[in-house]
């Protein structure tokens, strides 16, 4: 990856329109457990930047937790903020959105324990 967030891989890339000229529609990466702040920026920059994908692909960051207290959320959403603090500042032109969704894998609800969008959309 440069030192700009681009990479050639992300965990899922979804392909939508013509085979003779698909177009990705969404970008995914995945987390599991709660990662360190450096893992977390490094996806939150390579979901950011335009240049990787088509600009309106949807793009997600999905982390998946075996459990989850209130100590994990806010954790959790300090790191999410402080990377997409770092990839505004990394990246100097238009940033894409990134919806950030967070699961535990052990409690019986299915809904996000936690649900970020940056930039945050009105």
């Amino acid at each position: 990856m440069t030192p700009k967030g681009q990479s050639g891989e992300f965990n899922l890339a979804i392909y939508d329109g013509d085979i003779a000229d698909p177009k990705v529609s969404c970008l995914v990466e995945f987390k599991v457990s709660n990662a360190n702040e450096k893992n977390y920026a490094k996806d939150v920059l390579k979901l950011s930047n335009p240049k990787d994908g088509d600009e309106g692909a949807s793009r997600f960051l999905i982390n998946l937790l075996g459990s989850c207290d209130a100590g994990t959320e806010k954790s959790i959403r300090k790191k999410i903020v402080n990377a997409w603090g770092n990839a505004k500042k990394q990246l100097s032109e238009k940033v894409c959105p990134v919806t950030y969704l967070c699961y535990s894998i052990k409690q019986k609800e299915r809904d996000p324990l936690i649900i970020l969008n940056y930039p945050k959309q009105v």
